[in-house]
């Protein structure tokens, strides 16, 4: 026979249940974040893929366009903004686009406050992107066709195939 210490004890068990499974949907509810998670199984862009610019996007109609995937709160970004600020000075003709998840204004304002200036800023859908983390440089044509894809805070090797691959 349960005593009533042992019922209650069910019974705020059971309330407990309730209240965490109500807040669960509750969040998911109000979330304006509606879009599904991308398994981990999602190809990634690589060289040769066609990157499917977003609205507003402009790739150079003749040179190769540098998509630099950043957010402001990444500190791998943030780390590298030397390297874009030394990318940006060594190929001045290169078009360089900051595409990322939040504001175009917050980006904007971000890679100023660093002393980067890219060609262009653009806000995009969270997730329409193929890529896993930031920063992500991908390197494409004006077929918009990937040439070459750098993903995480490069090391010295790394920054100067990069800078090789926008100069020529």
């Amino acid at each position: 026979m349960l005593s009533l210490a042992n019922l209650r004890k069910a019974l705020d068990v059971a309330v407990s249940i309730v209240v965490l499974i109500a807040g669960i949907l509750l969040i998911r509810a109000f979330s304006t974040d509606t879009a599904p998670a991308p398994p981990l199984s999602i190809p990634l862009y690589a060289a040769g893929d066609t990157f499917e610019p977003a609205e507003g996007l402009a790739l150079d109609p003749i040179l190769p366009t540098l998509i630099m995937h950043l957010q402001s709160t990444c500190r791998f970004c943030t780390a590298s903004m030397d390297f874009y600020k030394r990318l940006a000075a060594a190929a001045p003709r290169a078009r360089l686009v900051v595409v990322g998840y939040e504001p175009a204004s917050v980006l904007e304002a971000y890679a100023k406050a660093h002393g980067f200036e890219p060609n262009q800023v653009v806000s995009v859908p969270p997730r329409s992107l193929k890529t896993r983390g930031t920063p992500t440089l991908m390197l494409a044509g004006p077929d918009a066709v990937l040439i070459d894809v750098w993903r995480g805070q490069l090391n010295e090797e790394q920054e100067a195939l990069v800078l090789d691959a926008v100069v020529r």
